[in-house]
């Protein structure tokens, strides 16, 4: 069965992750629980990290499934296998809420403050943890062959503006345009950044082994994945980087996390460049 497009997003479209226990599993990928070493790098100590078993969604966030739920499409570009852009790290976690109401589930988010209760079997982002694993091999560095085989990307020469504003005019491709990767995910790198769960430390810490979730505070959270305008070049390996929850946009934003949570969405600035989206998991 084709699965069906489901969630992504960062400066242009949305991702959303999922708890297992809940419903519509057929909808989602499983990915196993899943162990590994990585390396403190605040400490240089070396960490065995521990997730659990989780649901994602195979795709960005589409258009059409945004629309579906808020009743309102904020893309700058359109389609309805697009996926949907120009969302707010708040308004991704006010997506997972509704979703989860409409189709019987509990929420996991407290609008007021962004807290996640992962307790709950409704629709959540994925921790930065959770969407590295489900990036498998995509997240490292691999050949430019390999690599447009299964992302959308932009070009390696971070110089030619003229190059780089065709790509801008062309944006996102439709969700599932590329080949899966070894779980049977699409455009875990590239076409739009995705939102995770996690505020943003650049530097990777870990302090907790089992299913981390990241700092407990910041002023941004964490992207990752790259869009159709992020270069090749070396220094985006890893394509991670952050934007405060109330960016739309680079160039257009507020800092930091609202002070009444989604009561402030209405006084957002304006994007102009659509590259974020998100993904669920559940």
């Amino acid at each position: 069965m084709k699965p069906r497009h489901a969630w992504r997003w960062r400066a242009l479209s949305l991702a959303l992750a999922f708890i297992p226990g809940g419903c519509f599993a057929r909808d989602m990928v499983r990915v196993p629980a899943h162990s590994y070493t990585a390396v403190d790098e605040r400490t240089g100590i070396k960490v065995d990290i521990r997730l659990d078993a989780f649901l994602i969604s195979p795709t960005e966030i589409t258009e059409h499934e945004y629309r579906a739920v808020t009743e309102s499409n904020p893309s700058e570009y359109r389609g309805d296998e697009l996926p949907v852009q120009n969302v707010s790290w708040w308004e991704a976690i006010r997506y997972c809420n509704l979703r989860s109401v409409r189709e019987g589930l509990h929420p996991c988010y407290d609008l007021s403050t962004g807290r996640c209760d992962r307790r709950q079997n409704g629709y959540r982002l994925p921790t930065e943890a959770e969407w590295t694993v489900a990036a498998a091999e995509e997240s490292s560095h691999r050949s430019s062959q390999n690599t447009s085989a299964v992302a959308i990307l932009g070009n390696r020469d971070t110089k030619d503006i003229t190059l780089l504003l065709d790509i801008v005019k062309r944006g996102p491709a439709p969700v599932a345009s590329r080949r899966p990767n070894r779980l049977g995910l699409y455009d875990m790198l590239g076409n739009v950044w995705e939102w995770c769960q996690d505020f943003f430390d650049p530097v990777v810490s870990y302090p907790a082994a089992s299913n981390p979730e990241g700092p407990g505070w910041g002023i941004a959270r964490t992207i990752r994945g790259g869009s159709f305008a992020s270069s090749t070049s070396g220094w985006s390996k890893g394509y991670r980087s952050s934007m405060a929850s109330l960016y739309l946009s680079r160039d257009q934003a507020e800092v930091g996390d609202p002070p009444h949570g989604v009561a402030n969405l209405r006084q957002k600035p304006k994007a102009v460049v659509p590259f974020l989206g998100y993904r669920g998991i559940h």
